[in-house]
């Protein structure tokens, strides 16, 4: 995460978004017919540090393209070992979709919290 005392969190976030949509917009792999953006801040607002968390997926997003653009040719020959019909395979968006899921369970673990912020009280058991 970048240190809120150089960028404050507005700029933070500005950065983050513009980055992600730059990303989405440069190809169409990248978009869905809903905001995955917006559907992990919508989670993430249901614990106490979800910011951090919400941050946490962007920088492992960002580290690990750095290692996706150093060790490109590694990425390549795997794909083509281990996925040799996948044509127009994209190491990046497979990274963005570990990123983005990579706490998948985290929404049913917070079920009774997700359920009163949708519907305003608490499920019934």
């Amino acid at each position: 995460m970048i240190d809120s005392r150089i960028w404050g969190e507005e700029h933070q976030e500005n950065l983050l978004r513009r980055t992600l949509r730059a990303l989405l917009n440069s190809d169409p792999r990248f978009t869905a017919t809903y905001n995955p953006l917006a559907l992990l801040g919508f989670f993430e607002q249901t614990q106490n540090h979800g910011r951090d968390h919400y941050f946490h997926s962007f920088t492992n997003f960002l580290l690990g393209s750095v290692v996706i653009d150093r060790c490109a040719g590694v990425f390549d020959r795997f794909r083509a070992t281990c996925f040799p019909s996948a044509a127009g395979w994209s190491t990046e968006y497979v990274w963005l979709l570990t990123v983005f899921f990579h706490d998948v369970g985290y929404p049913v673990q917070k079920y009774e919290q997700i359920h009163e912020m949708v519907f305003g009280v608490s499920p019934i058991d």
